[in-house]
């Protein structure tokens, strides 16, 4: 199975069942940006790595922890034999998915509440799940210390055995931190000051990341941009292309522009100029 066609089919299939059926200015939302500009790349890199295409026969518990929607929705047209369940602590997220699930007709996903921080939580869905993915989600983990470390430690509790856990991650040859004004997903606030937004990984702490969740390392992938114009990795072709104004002027054209300036995934971060995400696959004892 060609994971990116099915990603990309996905999408396009949202707005095209959401014309007559939500709000005119939610289905031009879906024509004019199907998909973020990094995510046109991520997704797919992270469904390859996961290796999960090649078991589209077997009846499988798959777990997203608050992916970008298109990932959960793709996984349940992989395969009618998938049950997918979403968990996500942000209200809005699990609504915006609901949406997109019914214009889809998935009947194989599941919406619910979970904060993976949360040890009571994770216990009602422990070893529940062959696979588990979470796209861009732990760079935004509060507290900015460990809370990403945190949440890693549950994984190991969500996974059957020998079940799988895929992730991706922003990654730099030095890891820093992001910050936004008023608020972060669940974090918001009112106050004026500067809010931890995300954190890039380097190696080092990738490897602290992956060590806390105390599963074995079972690979892992890079991708970076292709010919940068700057190596500040504060200064990102995604950001540029993928912001204010040209975010909805060049949205039908991401899937293109993602590919055309973002590498394919590679073993060795060292082999790209500019390393922009980190993929780590993790197995679980059989």
């Amino acid at each position: 199975m060609d994971v990116t066609e099915c990603v990309r089919a996905t999408v396009e299939a949202q707005w095209r069942a959401s014309v007559g059926r939500v709000p005119l200015h939610r289905s031009l939302r879906y024509f004019l940006l199907p998909i973020d500009f990094t995510r046109a790349v991520e997704i797919p890199a992270l469904l390859e790595l996961s290796g999960i295409a090649a078991r589209t026969d077997e009846s499988l518990r798959i777990l997203d922890i608050s992916s970008p929607q298109a990932l959960p929705s793709a996984l349940c047209r992989m395969s009618p034999r998938w049950h997918v369940t979403y968990g996500n602590p942000f209200e809005p997220e699990r609504r915006n998915l609901q949406e997109r699930a019914g214009l889809l007709g998935l009947k194989n996903l599941e919406i619910v509440s979970l904060d993976v921080r949360e040890r009571s939580e994770v216990a009602l869905l422990a070893e529940s799940f062959d696979y588990v993915f979470s796209c861009s989600v732990f760079e935004h983990i509060h507290p900015q210390e460990d809370g990403d470390l945190v949440a890693a430690a549950n994984l190991a509790r969500l996974l059957r055995a020998g079940g799988r856990a895929t992730l991706s991650v922003p990654y730099a040859n030095e890891a820093f931190s992001e910050y936004t004004q008023g608020g972060a997903y669940v974090e918001s606030r009112e106050s004026p000051e500067l809010v931890f937004f995300q954190r890039f990984y380097d190696a080092a702490r990738l490897d602290r990341l992956v060590a806390a969740t105390g599963l074995e390392d079972d690979g892992r992938r890079f991708v970076g941009e292709r010919d940068p114009s700057t190596l500040d990795p504060h200064d990102r072709i995604a950001s540029r292309l993928g912001t204010g104004w040209r975010r909805i002027l060049l949205g039908r054209r991401f899937w293109s522009q993602a590919h055309r300036h973002l590498t394919s995934a590679v073993e060795d971060p060292d082999q790209l100029a500019k390393p922009y995400l980190a993929f780590v696959r993790l197995s679980a004892p059989a």
